[in-house]
């Protein structure tokens, strides 16, 4: 038994964005500890079963939830364990054409804005009584921190998708009407050029366009769409990530998340939007009297758009 220990709670480990990956988890880019946030003991080396048992269980929530974060695809992810930040974005100049000789040049300089994160905490608080868990003929436990691992996944992803509809607007067309079947009454791509044309204008190439799966069936077999793949100027993958691409436009990756309103599409820049990351914590607790095992699971972020020159909402795209 190992003796003068640090004294950590052992119940619990948490995941330091920052750190350096272990060798068995290669699926985030941090470092698991024994321990509440902020207590730096590492778990793999402090041998203790219930935090191994918790360093365990972190590991899967992370695995279970990250192939449910869609919509990181359209943020930057930033670091942030002491779980507050401070981004600068700044304003570009501009060079003063055809000055005379012997004129001096107007001064100009970069401006600068501050965004201040100040995270928040999402919880997901599982618990399980004696009775349950004994009689069931399945793992009562397991099946709970699974859901509660969805339900983490589901607040980060949902909690982007709502900073990412506080983009300006743009007025779009409705992909999927059909006054007359089977041509559709309007072309998608004038709005959204017209917004790609805005964002390239305000020095952001648009990398992304972020829309709910209903909405993106309507723009795919939208007739004028159609028009444009069956003619070769338009590519679409039929297999993979869905992609635009029109000639000397950039290619644009397409998001598809339900987490969106149905109605409107995001065009954006990555470098538009900052999602703050901080620790994720995952405990397992026992209350003898009451007889029950709980588990908790807590996650601090906070998604915020930094430079709104960057994005755009294109809006009624569906009716």
């Amino acid at each position: 038994m190992t003796t003068n220990r640090p004294l950590v709670d052992t119940s619990a480990a948490w995941i330091d964005p920052t750190g350096q990956p272990n060798e068995w988890q290669r699926t985030k880019k941090g470092r698991i500890y024994a321990g509440r946030a902020g207590q730096t003991y590492v778990g793999e080396i402090y041998w203790d079963y219930s935090t191994i048992e918790a360093q365990v269980v972190l590991d899967e929530v992370l695995c279970l939830a990250r192939p449910q974060y869609r919509l990181d695809q359209c943020v930057r992810t930033v670091a942030a364990p002491s779980l507050t930040l401070k981004i600068d974005s700044g304003t570009t100049t501009s060079a003063q054409t055809k000055v005379k000789p012997l004129e001096e040049a107007i001064i100009d300089t970069v401006g600068f804005s501050r965004t201040t994160f100040d995270l928040w905490k999402n919880v997901a608080h599982v618990v399980v009584e004696d009775e349950v868990g004994k009689g069931a003929s399945h793992d009562v436990l397991r099946i709970n921190i699974e859901d509660a691992a969805g339900a983490i996944a589901s607040a980060r992803n949902t909690q982007i998708a709502t900073e990412l509809e506080t983009a300006t607007t743009a007025a779009g067309v409705d992909w999927g009407l059909m006054t007359t079947p089977p041509n559709s009454d309007f072309n998608p791509f004038p709005s959204l050029c017209g917004v790609i044309k805005t964002l390239e204008g305000n020095g952001f190439e648009p990398n992304f366009m972020a829309v709910d799966p209903s909405a993106w069936c309507e723009f795919i077999t939208n007739t004028y769409v159609r028009d444009l793949v069956q003619a070769g100027i338009l590519t679409v993958p039929t297999s993979g990530t869905p992609k635009v691409t029109l000639p000397g436009y950039p290619t644009i990756n397409v998001v598809l998340d339900t987490a969106l309103t149905d109605t409107v599409a995001v065009v954006g820049s990555t470098r538009a939007t900052v999602l703050a990351e901080g620790p994720t914590e995952a405990a397992k607790y026992r209350n003898e009297p009451k007889g029950y095992t709980g588990y908790i699971i807590r996650q601090w972020l906070q998604p915020e758009i930094i430079c709104t020159s960057g994005i755009r909402q294109l809006t009624g795209v569906t009716a």
